[in-house]
């Protein structure tokens, strides 16, 4: 890996869940679903939003905030894009660089196929991380569900951390030419 480790703080957005995940040099060192409990009006929802992002912010100090890219396929889904900018607005304004994934691209990387499903990408995850493995077991449709939102971050964490080590060290490799 990288001489100098950065720090990802990796999200998978949501108006009901967040997907977090903090990764350093290729190690997780948090990973969670954070909850929106109030969601009564739009406003609440981007300040509760906010606050769990700052203080993800404030606790891990990251370098990026990695994000998995929002599509919006339908009306309902306009919060969800606010929710996204507002993440990437406070990523801008604690000088965060910011790195952002669609998930089709996150998926064929993991596991090598376009085509690769939520769970498959899931799958992948837990053999590299195995203490993920409780929560690819949940059975519900509602734990897989909420759970996946902890997957989805994981996976874009990961891959924004694999650009980064190869961007670090092409980076590298053109100094040593040039000197």
């Amino acid at each position: 890996m990288s001489n100098n480790p950065s720090i990802i703080l990796a999200i998978a957005p949501g108006t009901h869940e967040l997907g977090v995940a903090v990764i350093n040099n290729a190690e997780l060192l948090y990973y969670g679903v954070k909850t929106v409990s109030k969601r009564k009006n739009p406003l609440t929802v981007l300040e509760i939003v906010s606050s769990q992002i700052r203080n993800l912010i404030k606790k891990y100090r990251p370098d990026y905030l990695a994000i998995k890219a929002v599509v919006i396929r339908q009306k309902s889904y306009a919060l969800l894009a606010i929710v996204a900018e507002q993440i990437k607005a406070i990523a801008k304004e604690l000088n965060l660089l910011i790195c952002e994934y669609a998930s089709i691209s996150v998926r064929k990387r993991l596991c090598e196929t376009g085509r690769a499903t939520r769970r498959e990408t899931a799958e992948v995850l837990t053999k590299r991380f195995p203490e993920l493995k409780r929560f690819f077991l949940r059975t519900t449709k509602w734990e897989r569900d909420y759970y996946g939102n902890l997957f989805d971050a994981v996976a874009v964490g990961i891959i924004s951390e694999e650009d980064l080590t190869a961007e670090s060290k092409a980076s590298k490799e053109a100094e040593t030419i040039n000197s």
